[in-house]
């Protein structure tokens, strides 16, 4: 018996069909799920076959430079290390070598004032024996005048006594005295002071030669007796210099020391003139702490009058 189509579809679906068809939904579209997981799964390794290499490669490439960078972090920065030490050397060594110069330069400064002030002490050293030796000069002048007045003196004498005779003794006499005093004037001018050097009583080389022209001074007049006067450094010259520092400074003490200072002096020219054949009975000996500016360091010899 012939069924008709279109009333069998119309016909309403059993359960059982219901499931059926619902089953092979549910499994269609699990296959379909699965095909797209496939579809995609292959949409990546597709993709993967060409980004991994770059990937890799990028990769690879990033860590080359990571490690080129600590190669040349580790091969470079001691070289800057050293550069930068080397620099701070070179510049302490030239600050060394400008604090240095600066300190030959002030030195040097100190020195030049230092020599100023000898010059100009010299100066005025020369000026002092230019102002004696002018005075000598004037002393010498007046001694010649005085020996010219002795001449007239005793003419004149003379020739009173051929008119009005006179006592020749006491015109001896009266004559000798005159010529003693201008004997001691005239060495008293000849006899040449002396210089010492600070702290110090040994004679120098021009020490000695006037030394020796005093000594031949004296030989000449052989009645003359001299005072040797030493002086020493100054009193204030030893309270201004190195000696102020010493422990037991006081004023005293080295006004003492000076003293004995010029004691050794007077007693080493006195040993310089004996020695060369003057009697010690003509010399005494006087020390005394130089206390002028222009007695210090200095001896000088005084004649004793008769």
């Amino acid at each position: 018996m012939d069924q008709n189509p279109e009333s069998s579809q119309n016909q309403p679906l059993s359960d059982a069909e219901k499931r059926r068809l619902e089953s092979e939904i549910a499994r269609n579209e699990a296959e379909n799920r699965k095909l797209i997981a496939e579809f995609e799964d292959l949409e990546w390794r597709r993709k993967w076959r060409i980004k991994g290499p770059l990937i890799k490669w990028g990769l690879a490439g990033f860590i080359a430079a990571g490690l080129f960078a600590i190669w040349c972090i580790s091969y470079y920065e001691p070289m800057r290390q050293t550069k930068q030490i080397n620099a701070e050397l070179n510049n302490a060594k030239l600050a060394k070598e400008n604090w240095t110069q600066t300190q030959i330069n002030e030195q040097q400064r100190q020195e030049n004032e230092e020599q100023k002030k000898i010059n100009e002490k010299q100066r005025q050293e020369n000026e002092r024996l230019t102002n004696e030796n002018r005075k000598k000069e004037a002393d010498l002048k007046a001694a010649a005048d005085n020996l010219k007045n002795i001449y007239d003196f005793l003419v004149s004498k003379l020739k009173l006594s051929v008119k009005n005779p006179v006592n020749i003794a006491e015109l001896l006499k009266s004559v000798e005295q005159r010529f003693n005093v201008l004997n001691q004037d005239i060495v008293q001018l000849r006899l040449k002071t002396i210089y010492f050097d600070s702290t110090s009583f040994e004679l120098r080389p021009d020490a000695k030669a006037s030394l020796y022209a005093n000594f031949e001074t004296l030989q000449e007049f052989p009645d003359i007796k001299i005072r040797i006067e030493a002086n020493g450094d100054g009193f204030f010259w030893n309270t201004t210099m190195e000696h102020r520092q010493h422990p037991g400074f006081t004023y005293q003490t080295f006004s003492s020391r000076d003293s004995v200072l010029a004691d050794k002096r007077a007693r080493k020219v006195m040993d310089y003139l004996t020695m060369q054949g003057i009697s010690a009975n003509r010399l005494t000996i006087i020390g005394r702490a130089g206390q002028l500016e222009s007695a210090r360091r200095s001896c000088r010899f005084v004649i004793i009058k008769q």
